[in-house]
């Protein structure tokens, strides 16, 4: 008889060869993607960093935008008599603008400007200048104003400055929304609105700088920082459009220091 021929069964298998060449190209290939998944988790970590940063500066240029929007012009100096503390001094003392320090004359008005409709008459008008406010033509009247006033005084201050009696339907046709602001510790009739606004509230600011422009042409700073007649002073920052505001802001996180530089061209309204 004969015997039937049994056949061969073969199994893949990897041989000792292959698998020593294998292993050590998965094992480059997992610690590429490792390094990969660490890398982007870097990148999120410091874009995260930066972020915080970037967002309180462009909440500070917004603020500084919407404020120069809503004024009628630049000012040298605080354009009436500065009552205690409201002073640069926290006593009498005027403003000036200067390189880090930025006055501006806006309207008073009757309602939060940001929040009533384009259509409505918000602005408030002086009495008698030279209709009775009861006029129906009363629009015709001079504008009652305050004072927005930038300063950088161990970071960057906003305050709203008004003149005497500047709610007395005597001086002004409507109750104004605006409520002036004071240094922090300081009280009294003119600081009704509290404390000052403190834009840069959790970083560090350096390098403040405000320069103007009229219409696309940079300004001087003899025209409108060093010149000494104010007067003179007053029509060269009469003829500025716009003023452009930089400044870095620095934020210690994660125990690294990390840094934003920021500038922007803020037109008048």
């Amino acid at each position: 008889m004969f015997k039937k021929a049994s056949k061969n069964i073969f199994y893949p298998a990897f041989t000792l060869v292959e698998v020593a060449i294998v292993i050590p190209l998965v094992l480059v290939v997992i610690g590429a993607f490792i390094l990969t998944l660490i890398n982007f988790t870097s990148h999120a970590v410091d874009s995260r960093k930066n972020n915080a940063i970037a967002v309180e500066a462009q909440g500070i240029l917004n603020r500084m935008a919407n404020d120069v929007a809503d004024s009628t012009k630049f000012l040298v100096q605080n354009d009436f008599n500065v009552q205690s503390p409201q002073g640069s001094n926290n006593g009498t003392t005027k403003f000036t603008t200067s390189s880090s320090t930025l006055v501006l004359q806006t309207p008073l008005t009757k309602n939060n400007p940001r929040t009533v409709a384009a259509s409505v008459d918000n602005f408030i008008y002086k009495p008698n200048s030279p209709l009775a406010c009861a006029d129906a033509n009363v629009a015709t009247n001079s504008l009652a104003t305050y004072n927005v006033v930038f300063n950088y005084s161990s970071g960057l201050k906003r305050r709203v400055v008004v003149p005497l009696d500047y709610s007395s339907l005597a001086n002004a046709c409507s109750t104004p929304w605006q409520k002036p602001t004071c240094a922090s510790g300081r009280s009294g009739t003119y600081c009704s609105g509290g404390n000052d606004e403190n834009l840069n509230q959790t970083t560090y600011m350096e390098n403040l700088l405000f320069s103007f422009y009229e219409k696309e042409l940079p300004m001087l700073a003899s025209e409108v920082f060093t010149e000494p007649n104010l007067t003179i002073r007053q029509a060269n920052l009469d003829r500025a459009t716009s003023v452009k505001v930089s400044f870095r802001l620095s934020k210690y996180i994660d125990g690294e220091t990390q840094s934003y530089n920021v500038e922007r061209i803020l037109p008048l309204n």
